[in-house]
């Protein structure tokens, strides 16, 4: 768990929206530092409705700012999306534990849909090392291959599948190709990572899964993000989110 959260009130420098339902918003905060994968918990009113912080993943780390991508879901989500720049939003973070990343390995991305948002912060992490980011994406609409623009826009080599034109799903993709020797980084619906968990099993390959859990507090304190792993129950927000399949109990 990062030691060095903080909790401030920021200012929202922009909130835009890049395609019906998605946003990408952009607050005045310098966290001192962030690891790929780690994420922070958003007051979005300044009154008790809604009464719970929200979790994002962090999506980038800019001058003079941190950049979030959301998804419009319910209630707080669409509140957030109404935001404009000068208004304030309460930030704590950063919280939980990133990607490691070493420079003696190799990694391939998987993600589905918004579970692209840590892998930004990955893929300039790798070109920092000398590395070529590399990502399978999975999505339901073609509409949503512009959340993957930034990272071609940074040079990373992106395959994807379109469920509804190509009638595919990302899992397949990865299972199709040779993996070998690498470390596979995926986070994306819980379904999707069991599968890539699978896949990756029999592969021999070792891979590493960010969960998309439901938090409440954001710091260990509620218990309402446990994960099952095979030594007991471990909490999303502080143990993780990312995890080692290899400590994880699926569902099925």
């Amino acid at each position: 768990m990062s030691t060095m959260r903080t909790t401030e009130s920021v200012e929202v420098l922009s909130n835009i929206a890049l395609f019906p339902g998605h946003y990408r918003i952009t607050l005045g905060w310098d966290p001192l530092t962030v690891k790929p994968g780690q994420f922070v918990m958003l007051r979005i009113s300044p009154t008790f409705d809604p009464l719970l912080r929200r979790p994002f993943g962090i999506y980038n780390i800019k001058e003079g700012g941190v950049e979030i991508l959301y998804r419009v879901v319910g209630k707080g989500t669409s509140l957030m999306s109404q935001l404009k720049r000068g208004d304030r939003v309460d930030v704590l973070g950063p919280l939980g534990n990133g990607f490691e990343l070493t420079e003696d390995k190799d990694y391939l991305m998987v993600a589905g849909g918004m579970g692209i948002v840590p892998f930004y912060m990955v893929a300039k992490e790798l070109l920092r090392m000398g590395k070529t980011p590399r990502l399978f994406f999975g999505v339901r609409k073609e509409e949503e291959l512009i959340l993957a623009d930034d990272l071609k826009g940074l040079g990373a080599e992106v395959e994807f599948t379109v469920q509804e034109r190509d009638g595919k799903v990302v899992t397949e993709l990865l299972e199709s190709k040779d993996i070998a020797g690498k470390h596979v980084l995926a986070c994306g619906p819980e379904g999707m990572l069991e599968k890539v968990a699978s896949i990756c099993e029999a592969k021999g390959v070792e891979s590493f899964v960010s969960l998309e859990t439901s938090m409440a507090c954001g710091m260990g304190v509620c218990m309402g993000c446990s994960v099952e792993t095979k030594e007991g129950y471990r909490l999303a927000c502080v143990d993780g989110p990312v995890f080692n399949v290899r400590e994880l109990k699926w569902k099925s």
